[in-house]
């Protein structure tokens, strides 16, 4: 983390540290966080695909859009 002001030179320093650094190496690391990305994004849209099903098979859902037309609140049922 860089002090206030000093990003563009911190940023740079560490530029310079991966150019010096072996190219092996940098295409290993590269890859490792390329993975862990990848695994967090699966992890995320599996995540996601649970919250939507829970949310179509409820009967908030139906409300919801019931109460939209209606042009009134809903009454949540929480199930």
């Amino acid at each position: 983390m860089a002090e206030p002001g000093a990003a563009l030179a911190g940023a740079l320093d560490l530029a310079q540290s991966v150019c010096l650094s072996s190219p092996v190496a940098v295409r290993a690391t590269l890859a490792a966080i390329d993975a862990q990305l990848e695994e967090l994004d699966d992890a995320g849209w599996r995540a996601t695909a649970g919250a939507l099903a829970t949310i179509t098979d409820s009967d908030d859902l139906l409300e919801g859009i019931a109460a939209f037309f209606e042009r009134r609140d809903p009454r949540w049922s929480g199930r």
